[in-house]
């Protein structure tokens, strides 16, 4: 079965990881990371690591065959799903805990589970506790997302960004 997790996962955390890891279990999975277009237009409160850092984050944290994707945002929602159907088609079932994402997948016709959301984590938090200064954010990452967040000096980053 071909399952498609799609996320900003700015950064990824333990709960991405969790869910991930139990699709790796008899899938074919495809990660996509959703990010803007421009970075240069981007809200960089919502966008603090760049596609590349994010999948790296992944790459480090996540053993396994898998598959990951750039997913560029876009305004119009039709014109979005079209963008991910013509990069990996329409086959394979969608894994999310958003609302939104859900409604506009299942209205094109493809499969959607639906993702309870992590209780006490979300990467709004984790970037929280970072900007606090607060070293209890480690705990809500896997080691390689921690790497990565060294290596580009996303510390820093997000401290700049408050």
């Amino acid at each position: 079965m071909k399952a498609f997790f799609i996320g900003r996962m700015q950064p990824f955390h333990n709960g991405h990881f969790k869910v991930l890891n139990q699709l790796l279990n008899n899938n074919e999975l495809i990660i996509g990371i959703g990010c803007p277009a421009d970075y240069s237009q981007a809200n960089r409160q919502l966008y603090p690591f760049f596609y590349k850092e994010v999948r790296q984050m992944i790459y480090e944290s996540l053993a396994g065959d898998y598959q990951i994707i750039r997913v560029n945002n876009n305004e119009s929602n039709d014109v979005w799903v079209q963008q991910i159907i013509d990069c990996i088609g329409s086959d394979y079932t969608l894994y999310t805990g958003n609302e939104l994402v859900k409604q506009i997948f299942s209205g094109v016709g493809i499969k959607v589970i639906d993702l309870d959301r992590w209780e006490g984590i979300s990467a709004t938090l984790v970037r929280s506790l970072i900007y606090q200064g607060n070293e209890s954010w480690k705990e809500l990452v896997p080691k390689g997302t921690i790497k990565v967040l060294y290596e580009v000096n996303g510390l820093k980053r997000l401290k700049l960004l408050t």
